[in-house]
């Protein structure tokens, strides 16, 4: 997913890359480093956005499904 912040003339865009593990969500940048401050807003904003992905992606499963989510 791709975050685009402005101010004033400046536009600055940076892209995070996102897999599943079994702990969790892993975030990275295009170069390959992990974000893991839970105090970084880029990596909070990817949280909040995947979290609501999988909220919603919830909401149109059956009370049969199997296994987690998909987003």
């Amino acid at each position: 997913m791709t975050f685009t912040n402005s101010t004033g003339p400046k536009i600055l865009q940076r892209t995070v890359n996102v897999r599943t593990t079994e702990d969790g969500w892993v975030f990275t940048l295009l170069n390959g480093a992990r974000l893991t401050d839970p105090a970084d807003p880029l990596l909070e904003a990817a949280t909040q956005v995947m979290d609501v992905l999988s909220e919603l992606r919830a909401v149109g499963r059956g009370a049969d499904a199997v296994g987690p989510a998909d987003v």
